[in-house]
């Protein structure tokens, strides 16, 4: 903590309000989305459906009322920032093979006339994610018609 203290202290006044700034976002949106999670419990609402990987689904229903499944349940995420990371799985795919980026690249160019690259949402960086809810948000019905494309060519 010393070695950053002395290392912020060497910057200009500029470049330090560009990392307050930059953590103060991180900090913010972090903070809304555990707004949001404890919203729900605190005003009787029901929370939007968790959707668990499929390790924490299998040890929920393989061993109810364990640890082990209180764990699955805990770890598994519900609500926007699952829909936006399930969102990058497919229109980002850390893997080139992998995903529909390239095939979302060439419908929004076809579509509207420019093409999007989807945010890297497997990043740990929460901007990222604020982005591709504000890009999920502004072109929802291309997203859905891609979606269809996506499913009515699907083989397997």
């Amino acid at each position: 903590m010393s070695i950053r203290k002395e290392e912020f202290d060497k910057l200009s006044p500029e470049e330090k309000d560009n990392v307050d700034l930059f953590l103060w976002e991180m900090n913010v949106f972090k903070g809304g989305v555990m707004a949001m999670e404890g919203w729900w419990s605190e005003n009787n609402v029901k929370p939007p459906v968790s959707l668990p990987n499929c390790d924490n689904d299998a040890t929920a229903i393989l061993a109810p009322g364990t640890s082990a499944a209180d764990c699955a349940h805990k770890k598994s995420k519900a609500g926007a920032v699952k829909v936006v990371s399930l969102a990058g799985a497919i229109f980002h795919h850390k893997d080139q093979k992998c995903g529909q980026q390239d095939t979302l690249w060439f419908y929004f160019d076809k579509e509207l006339g420019f093409h999007i690259a989807f945010p890297d949402t497997s990043n740990t960086c929460f901007q990222l994610h604020a982005e591709a809810s504000a890009i999920l948000i502004t072109y929802l019905n291309f997203f859905l018609q891609f979606l269809d494309l996506i499913k009515d060519n699907k083989t397997t």
